[in-house]
């Protein structure tokens, strides 16, 4: 059986939920916001400044979530996924579907968090041949905090430990250079433009 990589945002539709979230918690939060809006805006520069970590991510879930419990985390998480529309990318999808067709492994490995993914794409999760892994949250402290960051190596770092064969894909679908660790994986590479075009590397 072949195994298949997507990346989600920007690959399989052209929105980003996890920064859609975030400005989702800065609107329904407004309070939070407004008191917190100078650690929000280092947090932006952070998060410039360290792309591939935690900390600006943190500082904005932080000030964006505090005097949460997790139950009221979980609604906020609920409310979002029962209103947040996705622009999906019909030629991309029909590829996947095309490999799920010939009874291939789809690898979805994303960025984007797994209580947000997973109510978004229940259909294509249920499929046994499709696997998820990505981003982690966990709640502490009144808070919400990103535990683990699916991203540029970590994806790689995080595939190898939930599927120890280091496993290989025959190709991989990505918007994102930022996914070139998980490249060097793939025997083939198609980029998937901003308006959802498939371009072969």
């Amino acid at each position: 059986m072949n195994n298949i990589f997507f990346d989600i945002d920007g690959t399989l539709h052209k929105e980003d939920i996890f920064f859609s979230f975030i400005l989702f918690l800065a609107k329904k939060r407004i309070f939070n916001t407004l008191i917190f809006f100078p650690l929000l805006l280092q947090a932006v520069v952070l998060h410039l400044i360290f792309a591939k970590g935690k900390i600006g991510i943190n500082l904005a879930l932080f000030c964006l979530t505090l005097g949460t419990n997790q139950t009221k985390q979980k609604q906020l998480i609920a409310e979002f996924t029962q209103q947040f529309k996705l622009t999906p990318f019909p030629k991309v999808i029909s590829k996947l579907q095309q490999h799920l067709s010939q009874q291939q492994q789809i690898f979805l490995i994303s960025g984007s968090l797994e209580p947000l993914i997973k109510p978004l794409y229940s259909e294509l999760l249920a499929h046994r041949n499709v696997k998820l892994i990505c981003s982690h949250i966990t709640h502490k402290s009144y808070a919400m905090w990103l535990s683990e960051r699916c991203y540029a190596e970590n994806k790689v770092k995080m595939l190898d430990r939930f599927f120890p064969n280091q496993i290989s894909f025959e190709i991989g679908y990505s918007d994102s250079l930022s996914d070139k660790p998980i490249f060097e994986r793939c025997e083939k590479i198609v980029l998937i433009d901003k308006s959802g075009e498939m371009k072969p590397c």
